[in-house]
């Protein structure tokens, strides 16, 4: 394995591992969505074909909270989003995305009730981030339903695609391990953010790529970086950050003091035995 005593030294004097699970906090509410599959805390994973959100609604959404759920449905092309409610705006911004291939990232605006006027569309894994200024006093949180809209073409991606969500200080990432090779057609995303959900102005986040093997033709399986950030002034957007093509034994991929967003995509070609993620915030 390349690396493998860097890797090795690197894990122990961060004396921890992070496993592939979501690491979540800060539960709301027990106000559910009527979808089958739901999440009532700041962050996580959803996989099912419809589902909800149930964050706060009631409550006061705290000063700086970062939150981010990912939602990848089985053979999903898009999906709609359905708004019940919508608390104050005041110091908040809640964005839906979508991971649309190499360097680019759509986002939309929530920011009215009621069905949104567009499918959210070639949209295979859609990621709902809420953001609050550190000025936020008495804004709430929202409930929101998705239904992913199903394709039975051949832009499907693979059911092996991962998302993973961590708010450790620290850690170590292997993708995909236990000896398995990643797969053909991936759209996998690991999201990092503050300990707590909190942001900590100047408490920066480093990941560092470590190569095990990926297919090295044409940089067709390739990963990009996007960082939660305001481009124009105005509403925060997951912009490009940097992007590693196989054949890099390692890099700094990010160094960034907010929410990080790591994007591996695949080809239909060869597939290797992956890389490793190694986090920590300072």
């Amino acid at each position: 394995m390349k690396y493998f005593s860097i890797i090795l030294g690197t894990v122990l004097a961060l004396a921890l591992t992070v496993s592939a699970e979501t690491v979540l906090v800060n539960p709301s509410k027990p106000i559910k969505s009527s979808r089958a599959e739901s999440s009532l805390r700041c962050g996580g994973v959803l996989n099912g074909a419809e589902g909800g959100i149930s964050y706060k609604p009631y409550e006061s959404i705290l000063p700086n909270e970062r939150c981010v759920w990912t939602v990848q449905a089985n053979n999903a092309e898009g999906y709609n989003l359905n708004i019940l409610r919508l608390g104050s705006e005041e110091g908040t911004e809640i964005t839906a995305s979508c991971v649309k291939g190499p360097w680019a990232m759509w986002s939309y605006p929530v920011s009215s009730t009621g069905e949104m006027n567009r499918t959210i569309s070639e949209c295979p894994v859609l990621v709902i981030t809420l953001y609050s200024t550190g000025s936020s006093q008495t804004a709430r949180g929202f409930i929101l339903e998705y239904e992913a809209k199903i394709t039975s073409g051949s832009n499907k991606i693979s059911t092996n695609s991962r998302q993973q969500i961590t708010n450790a200080e620290s850690g170590h990432i292997r993708y995909p391990g236990n000896g398995l090779n990643y797969t053909n057609s991936e759209v996998s995303t690991f999201v990092f953010a503050p300990k707590n959900n909190i942001y900590a102005a100047r408490k920066n986040a480093s990941v560092i790529f470590v190569e095990d093997w990926l297919d090295d033709v044409h940089c067709y399986d390739t990963i990009h970086v996007f960082h939660l950030k305001s481009v124009t002034g105005e509403r925060r957007v997951w912009d490009w950050a940097s992007a590693v093509c196989p054949g890099t034994d390692m890099m700094e991929l990010s160094n960034h003091d907010d929410l990080i967003l790591v994007v591996f995509l695949t080809d239909e070609n060869r597939t290797g035995s992956g890389f490793h993620l190694i986090h920590s915030r300072k």
